[in-house]
């Protein structure tokens, strides 16, 4: 028991160093940017609808896909459960606070996400076959020995791994309460996704151009009807998300400590998982874009950090607003089946259906 607790002691403390590490990286290239997450935004908006109503061209020899279907793919990756699931388990455990980390996570990781994703274009590899080796693997190569990208690239796997074991669990314990088995859950994920990796990354890019917006749209409606029917509530829910950041004292319903430290533990932590910034995972199918240059597809590619830091948020607020977030109700747990019950306040039956939809997409 003993043992137990220090090991997970540690494994909090090195968690909380790993993103304040990853954070401090993220202002310094803010600074070393000159700020381009925010001098940047019209230029976004232009890449991001030009590129979607640009005419097809005739495909090169390599296999590339369209710009805005490596940012769909890349966002896939970044926005769904994530999104749902993430900022409630950070405000379970963390408090209301954990929002702001969130919301640093989405503003400097901006900054990561453009570098990481310019440096991984500039640097890949293509090779005789058409294919193309991208990713952080190629670009650590430029500045490190070998062995360092190897590493990165079993790290990644091991990585991946997990993150993909974490989604599924977290869509199978939606629908085990809906009388779905998760054995079933994993069976058809299995088979689905198998179907798509498996025609590469053009049917990978194409399927996520359909299904990132769709999902996006559907569940930003649903969350903000619910914001926009608790207005009132609001400012109330933002002070407490301040206090509780700010606070000595613990917070109702933030079962591990409190104040800054747990808002950055929690928050930071989640945030980056969510948004996958400095940690370079969302770089590989960035680096499969047919774009004009390096630099245009960094400031696309920043697009799903704030698209995934405005989701973190919609969810959050969602559950402080219903006042899910305190509930103990037995069989909730810390995760996405309190989202669910503040779905079913306020659209019945239909909100499990939307929610459902949501996180299968």
């Amino acid at each position: 028991m003993l043992l137990s607790l220090f090991l997970n002691q540690i494994f909090n403390f090195t968690m909380l160093l790993v993103s304040i590490f990853i954070l401090l990286g993220g202002i310094i290239l803010t600074f070393k940017t000159r700020f381009i997450q925010f001098r940047t935004i019209p230029e976004m908006f232009k890449l991001l609808v030009g590129n979607i109503f640009r005419k097809k061209k005739k495909t090169n020899k390599y296999e590339t896909i369209a710009a805005h279907k490596a940012l769909f793919t890349a966002m896939s990756t970044s926005i769904g459960l994530g999104n749902i699931a993430s900022p409630i388990i950070a405000i379970k455990l963390g408090g209301p606070g954990a929002l702001l980390g969130f919301m640093l996570a989405a503003i400097f990781g901006s900054a990561s996400t453009f570098t990481e994703v310019t440096f991984a274009l500039k640097f890949r590899k293509k090779n005789p076959d058409g294919t193309i080796s991208g990713g952080p693997m190629q670009y650590i190569k430029e500045a490190l020995p070998p062995f360092f990208s190897s590493l990165y690239a079993y790290a990644g796997f091991v990585m991946l791994t997990a993150w993909s074991g974490f989604q599924t669990n977290t869509l199978a314990d939606l629908l085990q309460l809906r009388g779905v088995p998760p054995y079933i859950t994993g069976i058809v994920l299995a088979i689905v996704i198998s179907y798509i990796l498996v025609g590469g990354i053009k049917r990978i890019g194409n399927f996520s151009a359909r299904l990132v917006p769709i999902m996006f749209l559907l569940y930003c409606t649903a969350t903000l009807w619910i914001i926009i029917s608790n207005l009132e509530k609001l400012p109330s829910i933002i002070d407490l998300i301040f206090r509780s950041a700010f606070t000595t004292k613990a917070i109702a319903g933030a079962t591990v400590g409190y104040g800054l430290h747990q808002a950055l533990r929690w928050g930071l932590t989640r945030g980056f998982f969510a948004n996958e910034s400095g940690l370079g995972t969302a770089t590989i199918p960035h680096s499969m874009s047919a774009t004009k240059t390096p630099v245009n597809q960094g400031i696309l590619s920043m697009v799903s950090v704030y698209s995934n830091g405005f989701l973190c948020l919609l969810s959050g607020l969602v559950t402080l607003l219903t006042g899910t977030w305190m509930s103990t109700e037995k069989g909730l747990g810390i995760g996405i089946n309190i989202i669910a019950k503040s779905f079913t306040m306020y659209f019945s039956t239909i909100g499990i259906v939307i929610l459902m939809i949501s996180a299968l997409l």
